[in-house]
This record gives C-alpha cells, structure tokens and sequence, in this order.
C-alpha cells in the first residue's frame, strides 16, 4: 500500500515538473472551464497571472470566427465536448493573445482523470514560423512550377531503375514540362509514366542511362553534349539528383549550334587548302621568277 502511494506521489512530482518545464502552453480544464494552466501558457497569451487565466474561456483566447467563418466559441465547445466523449482532439486554431495578435497553433485535447474526477488537458503549440515557411514554400512552388512551364529549356523528372545487381537499366519520365515536348517531339501521354527503353527503344545503344545512373550513385550533377540518334538531335544537358533514385533533366537542342560548329570548322578546312594552294602557287611564281631572271642572265652574257 505504501509503495502504491509513492508510485503515485513520484508520478504527481513527475507531472508536475513537465507541466511547469514544458516549451509548450499546457492547461487544465473540466466542464466548468479552466482551472489551471503552466507559465508557457501565460507568456503565449501575454496573461500576468493564472488567477486571471482561469476566468477565460477557449474562445476568448481566439477571434470572433475561425478560418473556415465558424463561430469561435461554438466550435471551442464541439471540440472540447468530443474529446470529453471520445477521449482525443488534435485540430488546427487560430488563437488570439490578450493583446489581440493572432497566431495559428495546434491543439491537442487529451482526457484524464484529476482526484477522480474527469478533465482536459490542452496542449497549444504556437506553429507561426512553421505557417510562415509553409507559405514561402508554397509560394515558391508557384513560382518555381511557372518557371518550369514556362521555361525555353527541355525539362524532365525521372526515377532510376535498377537491375538486380543494383546496376541501372532503365528509368521512368515522371514529368515533363511543354518545352520538352517542342525539343524532342515527344508528346506529353506517349512518355508520362513510361519507360524509357519503351518510349525511345534504341536508347539501350546509348550511354543515357549509364550517365544517368552515376548522377544518382554519386549524387553530383553533370553537364554533357550528347547526340541522340533516335531523336536525330543533339542536346546540351545538364542532370541532378532531386531524391532516391530520382533525378531532373534539363536541355536545349543545339543541333543548329553543332551544324554550325561543323560547317565552320570544315570551311575553315577549306580557306586552309585554297591558303596553302595559294601559298605554294605564290612560292612557285617566284621560283618561276628566278629562272627566267637566270635565263636573261644567261642572254645578256
């Protein structure tokens, strides 16, 4: 029996101290309301003393509505009342400090028993920074997405196959952005969830695959010249590696480039021929010079 209290005793100690320890606002309430609260929740909703706390309701800690335009105060009750039944809430809130700042924060609404008689304990985390990076990123998303339809440059999202030796043999088009479509005369439904070796069969000739897989082996980015002969093209492409196993393509055709490259390195090879021509013309004339030169030499003696 004595040992029973001091389990008991030590669990109190314990509750206590993460209760008053806790990063998170912790308070206690019963169907009458609040009646206990941790110095987290005081600093959160700017409040001098739990005396003052504990004459508050949920929803005056909140604005008038919540986001969805439902009345504060008669979704406040819904959830407490569920998690008195069920046993559990965890939802989303926006709260309001005694100053009127809103902030967005997560609730969770546990039920336990306090000298025998049911209460609630509401764990309020402050998830501000964590809504404002979501926004960013969001933000981001939309931006980077119209970037990359929008973008003059071949775009495409893969994911490596392996063989059973762990060797890459083949990869899949995730996604593929309308510039890729220009660039390669593949369509969008012909290559989205298709293999590679389907949709271009003589690829398994090439070294795309091979490259490919040292990008994800090696998790470092390349940038290579490569002509496909199945596209009949040639294109400037650069690789990374974005998750396991998977990788982005990005590329322009520089077949005009490359045919231009060609046609002046051969005209250059050509001003180089007739220059030599021209040259060993040049050389022959003033050899052709110095004989007849001899030759009136010769006449005049």
């Amino acid at each position: 029996m004595k040992e029973r209290s001091h389990k008991k005793l030590r669990k109190q100690v314990n509750y206590k101290s993460l209760f008053e320890t806790s990063r998170d606002a912790i308070m206690l309430l019963n169907k009458k309301g609040f009646f206990d609260c941790n110095k987290t929740t005081l600093d959160l909703f700017e409040i001098d003393s739990v005396e003052e706390f504990v004459k508050t309701h949920p929803s005056d800690l909140s604005p008038a509505k919540q986001p969805d335009g439902k009345n504060s105060f008669e979704k406040a009750n819904k959830y407490i009342k569920k998690a008195f039944d069920e046993g559990r809430q965890f939802f989303e809130w926006v709260h309001k400090t005694s100053s009127g700042k809103n902030f967005p924060a997560e609730v969770l609404l546990s039920r336990l028993k306090i000298k025998g008689e049911p209460a609630l304990q509401a764990t309020v985390r402050d998830i501000s920074k964590r809504k404002k990076i979501e926004k960013e990123l969001a933000k981001n998303n939309k931006y980077n997405k119209l970037l990359v339809e929008n973008s003059p440059f071949g775009i495409a999202f893969h994911k490596m196959l392996f063989n059973k030796h762990n060797r890459p043999k083949d990869y899949i088009f995730l996604g593929i952005n309308p510039a890729f479509e220009k660039l390669t005369g593949l369509k969008k439904d012909e290559v989205l969830n298709k293999k590679v070796t389907d949709v271009i069969p003589g690829i398994r000739n090439s070294n795309f695959i091979k490259i490919y897989g040292k990008v994800i082996s090696s998790g470092k980015s390349i940038k290579f010249d490569q002509f496909s002969k199945e596209l009949g093209r040639h294109y400037s492409i650069s690789a990374y590696k974005v998750g396991k196993d998977k990788f982005v393509t990005i590329f322009e055709d520089i077949t005009k480039k490359e045919k231009d490259k060609k046609r002046k390195k051969k005209d250059k090879i050509k001003s180089k021929k007739i220059e030599k021509l021209i040259s060993e013309r040049e050389m022959k004339m003033v050899d052709l010079k110095k004989e007849l030169k001899k030759l009136k030499g010769k006449k005049s003696s």
